[in-house]
């Protein structure tokens, strides 16, 4: 009965965050941008075992919407933001290098909520499609019963 529920629960929970980031990086398309400024950028990394070097992007900036100041850190609506690929996460310090300004884009009813790349991202369906494979697993066990 146990792994029936953890598999049925964790599949509803990644389905349900899935469902939220895959709609808010469609939306954000077309939200309000702001100007804002870079206020940290740079790789840390850190070892996942002995040859496994993995990289982790540290990234804030600062923006203004209706007077409030928010602070921000996300590039894209993309849930895992470390990886082996050095390269690949260079490119984004390259891009944001502190001190730079940059267009932000803000969730109207949430400014709160912001991005550096509006649109849709296809790792963002990972979370979405991993609660699938635990419901999956949740209803097979069922089966089994």
């Amino acid at each position: 009965m146990y792994p029936f529920i953890a598999c049925l629960s964790t599949g509803i929970i990644c389905v349900i965050f899935g469902m939220k980031h895959c709609a808010q990086a469609i939306a954000s398309r077309n939200w309000p941008r702001t100007l804002g400024t870079i206020t940290r950028s740079h790789l840390e990394t850190f070892r996942s075992g002995p040859n496994f070097p993995r990289y982790a992007l540290y990234l804030r900036y600062t923006y203004c919407v209706n007077g409030r100041d928010y602070i921000g850190h996300r590039v894209r609506f993309r849930p895992f933001w470390n990886v082996r690929d050095r390269r690949y996460m260079e490119t984004f310090t390259q891009r944001y290098p502190k001190g730079s300004s940059v267009e932000i884009f803000y969730a109207p009813s949430q400014p709160k909520v912001a991005i550096l790349e509006p649109g849709f991202d296809w790792s963002v369906t990972l979370l979405f499609l991993m609660g699938l494979v635990f419901l999956w697993a949740a209803y097979m066990l069922h089966l089994q019963r």
